[in-house]
């Protein structure tokens, strides 16, 4: 689910945000499918997807790879919170970890739902 907090009105970029944002919640979740057993908190799939853009960011000033850091964490957290409010995929546990800025975050995990639907295909 796209967000739109800039008030953007161009029908065209609108949809191509919804897809980037849909693109985003499927990378997240198919984290967390490859790994059915364990649970990560925001940050540490906002590491993962980090890595995944490593060569993009050494590209880049180091303020923009700050940025685009903090951006990736912002959506990632958007993505969680869909996965878990709006397609029940994901469920927040009770377990916390050091995450950015050494702030403790929840840890979540596949749904039974999730787990049980994924592994059918």
């Amino acid at each position: 689910m796209y967000y739109n907090t800039t008030g953007i009105t161009d029908p065209k970029e609108l949809e191509r945000l919804r897809g980037q944002t849909n693109k985003q919640e499927t990378y997240v979740l198919k984290i967390f499918l490859a790994h059915p057993d364990q649970g990560f908190c925001a940050s540490e799939i906002t590491d993962l997807m980090l890595e995944r853009l490593q060569g993009d960011l050494e590209k880049m000033s180091l303020l923009s790879a700050i940025h685009r850091g903090i951006a990736v964490d912002k959506s990632v957290r958007r993505s969680i919170t869909n996965l878990v409010r709006r397609h029940l995929m994901l469920i927040k546990t009770s377990e916390k970890r050091k995450g950015t800025a050494g702030k403790k975050n929840y840890v979540y995990k596949l749904t039974d739902l999730a787990s049980f639907l994924y592994s059918q295909h």
